[in-house]
């Protein structure tokens, strides 16, 4: 994931091994549950969470019925962003191409990490992101 100001600017970056997760929905939705904790815990501010999962972003819709296999990490999820003004933004798959070199990382070995004030080099593949978050000022 990583967190960015309205400028752009990388705030931190950080990446770590998922267990337990079922499927690519369930990772998905792991990674944005810890992004938007991680992100409030950063800022004060109102940020915004990008996916390219269409399933994800739909289970989080408060007027979805939350009765998915997803059900307690929708639940929440849904609690955390009212904590704060947080919006789920969709963003392309292409556009998002560099959660998916950071999936690759694991296939290598299990990965944890964290940038401060920068985002990963390409000695780690590209800029690592699971969860882009852009604060609002």
């Amino acid at each position: 994931m990583v967190l960015r100001d309205s400028a752009g600017h990388v705030i931190f970056a950080a990446c770590r091994q998922l267990f337990h997760c079922r499927d690519t929905v369930d990772a998905e939705l792991a990674a944005l549950e810890e992004g938007i904790n991680l992100a409030l815990h950063w800022t004060p501010l109102p940020f915004v969470a990008e996916s390219d999962c269409a399933e994800a972003r739909d289970l989080l819709k408060p007027q979805t019925p939350n009765t998915s296999v997803y059900a307690a990490r929708v639940r929440n999820i849904r609690e955390l962003c009212k904590e704060r003004d947080v919006s789920l933004a969709r963003v392309d798959r292409e556009a998002n191409r560099v959660s998916h070199e950071l999936a690759k990382l694991d296939r290598v070995g299990p990965k944890t990490a964290v940038w401060l004030g920068i985002a990963p080099q390409k000695s780690m593949g590209k800029s690592l992101l699971i969860v882009t978050l852009s604060i609002f000022k």
